[in-house]
């Protein structure tokens, strides 16, 4: 497997992704590239995408529910020391809650003190500020 800063794995449903990617974040994990990671994915995914990534990596990972007060309290209750992995769902990257606690955690290089490394099941659900997001 080729690995570059920007990658894309583009299966078809149901082909493994999930499982390729586990093996990836086992390897960074391994070899001291990566300390947290994030990966957002669609709602239907999110349970799913946990379970999966904790049973493939053995690494603990939180899900980040999409509800301002829910985030807050998994933020605030999570003792993020032991924390690997962060699932969140497409939806809640664009929430204030998320928003604030992402920039409350940008360090004086302007890099990411939450996770350094991530991870966007779907990419097409990104837009860009001449496109449209619909639900």
């Amino acid at each position: 497997m080729y690995l570059s800063p920007r990658s894309v794995i583009a299966d078809g449903c149901g082909l493994g992704k999930t499982a390729e990617v586990s093996a990836l974040i086992n390897y960074l994990f391994n070899q001291g590239e990566i300390t947290r990671f994030l990966i957002a994915v669609e709602t239907s995914a999110l349970g799913q995408t946990q379970c999966e990534l904790i049973r493939f990596t053995g690494l603990n990972v939180v899900a980040l529910p999409s509800e301002a007060n829910k985030i807050e309290r998994v933020i605030k209750n999570t003792d993020w020391s032991k924390v690997q992995g962060i699932v969140i769902k497409h939806s809640a990257l664009r929430s204030d809650a998320f928003s604030r606690w992402l920039a409350l955690n940008i360090n004086e290089d302007g890099m990411c003190k939450i996770f350094n490394t991530f991870f966007l099941d779907e990419s097409s659900i990104i837009k860009n500020a001449n496109t449209k997001t619909y639900s």
